[in-house]
């Protein structure tokens, strides 16, 4: 049975988001990388909103292979192009980012990946 993991960025008092909604507040340096990768490199999906989405797709996609990508860029660009993105979304019909699913209902979808094996091991 695979395990669901909840990884989230919260700042100090309590918000996800910063007043405009946006996550640039977020900063990861080595340190903190050192401790957050080993999560999802044993992962093999991640799921996410379609507005999180969104905002991972503007990014992700190209980041690890950018002119002076920085080592957590790199090794979690790779990460994530290669993991299954499972985006639970009312509005969004599809994705051209590879290895996307876009899924209404989220909890018979949670459900049914609880049962599954994880896919693949990414280390």
């Amino acid at each position: 049975m695979r395990k669901i993991i909840l990884l989230e960025h919260v700042s100090l008092d309590g918000f996800l988001a910063g007043p405009k909604g946006g996550m640039d507040w977020i900063h990861v340096d080595d340190e903190l990388w050192e401790h957050v990768h080993p999560l999802t490199d044993d992962a093999d999906a991640v799921i996410w909103g379609r507005h999180t989405y969104q905002m991972m797709k503007s990014y992700w996609p190209k980041a690890a292979d950018a002119p002076g990508a920085s080592q957590h860029d790199i090794h979690h660009g790779r990460w994530v192009n290669a993991a299954t993105k499972i985006v639970f979304s009312n509005s969004l019909q599809k994705s051209d980012w590879a290895n996307t699913r876009v899924v209404k209902g989220v909890t018979p979808t949670v459900a049914a990946l609880k049962q599954d094996e994880p896919e693949h091991a990414l280390r």
